[in-house]
């Protein structure tokens, strides 16, 4: 039984603020803790319980919002997080194969070390899973069920992206792209999925192919380990505003809107034809 009104908006902007913070301050102390030197061994079991019981926390957390709570389950469809992880794969490597093409890369070697790999997709995945909760499970959930999808994905992008203005080297145009393609995508993902384990596999596998097997470090992370691809550039010179940059540059921006695009129109087709008034279905 819900004991939170979406028609009492102080009660709604209450539980929206206490969720965003509660949800994203508390795990955020262990993924500071992981963010240490120790064994990779002892860091993934550690990350897959603080992922575990932050999506138990935040399932019980829709219990008070959500009318059918029987319809919650934090971890019945967790398979998809292997989707979110085939979006960014095809993401990611049609900007490599593009550098390649042009020439402006190639591969120098090959580096491969397994405590590194783990270490950082044990801090990818908790991560992840802050950040979805908070960004999209509550704030674009919330907003989108309180006025619709598109006011939903419009507010929840732009926070998203000038959350980034925190890490070092953002700059105003590199959030507004990053908020207009892995912003609006997670979150339209989301809704077209009906399942929040599609943009946590998104936001998951982003972060860790970017960093461990391309050479770019992640905004806010302290990467210090050298990715699986050794790159070596060829003296290609780069067109203003396209580089090596899978997040914010002009090249990145292109192919994130056009795969955001698809999922937009592949939404509005769906929810179209199962003639459903629900933007965002009440299941987790």
């Amino acid at each position: 039984m819900a004991i939170i009104s979406k028609d009492n908006t102080l009660e709604w902007v209450a539980y929206l603020v206490i969720g965003y913070l509660g949800l994203g301050f508390l795990p955020g102390i262990c993924l500071i803790l992981l963010d240490n030197d120790f064994s990779s061994f002892i860091k993934f079991p550690l990350a897959l319980l603080a992922s575990g019981a932050t999506l138990y926390a935040f399932k019980k957390y829709l219990g008070w919002y959500v009318e059918d709570g029987a319809r919650l389950s934090a971890f019945g469809q967790i398979h998809k997080v292997g989707v979110g992880w085939l979006v960014s794969a095809l993401y990611l490597f049609t900007i490599l194969i593009c550098l390649f093409a042009t020439r402006h890369y190639s591969v120098a070697h090959l580096n491969f070390n397994l405590d590194h790999q783990l270490s950082w997709l044990s801090i990818f995945l908790l991560a992840a899973v802050i950040e979805e909760i908070t960004a999209r499970g509550i704030l674009f959930r919330l907003i989108t069920e309180k006025w619709n999808v598109v006011a939903g994905l419009v507010v929840s992008s732009i926070i998203f992206g000038f959350v980034h203005l925190f890490n070092p080297n953002a700059t105003a145009l590199s959030c507004v792209r990053i908020a207009i393609t892995g912003g609006w995508l997670c979150a339209i993902a989301y809704a077209y999925h009906r399942t929040l384990w599609v943009p946590i596999g998104i936001h998951w596998a982003w972060n860790f192919i970017q960093s461990n097997i391309f050479e770019h470090s992640v905004p806010g992370s302290a990467l210090n380990t050298p990715p699986i691809l050794i790159l070596t550039s060829n003296g290609v010179k780069f067109p203003d505003g396209i580089e090596f940059d899978t997040e914010a540059s002009i090249l990145s921006t292109a192919i994130g809107v056009a795969i955001s695009a698809v999922y937009t129109i592949l939404y509005f087709k769906k929810k179209t034809r199962i003639k459903t008034g629900e933007d965002v279905a009440p299941v987790f």
